[in-house]
């Protein structure tokens, strides 16, 4: 999984989506998964 920090602000606390902003490498299933899941209040 790959994304800048500055991106990272933004789609940990949902106010974009992480599919815009990360390369996912690896398991992309699996890593879709958790990523739904974040969020950073």
């Amino acid at each position: 999984m790959t994304s800048s920090t500055t991106d990272f602000l933004s789609w940990a606390t949902t106010r974009s989506p992480w599919r815009d902003a990360v390369r996912l490498d690896g398991d992309e299933a699996y890593m879709s998964q958790v990523l739904d899941r974040i969020d950073v209040i």
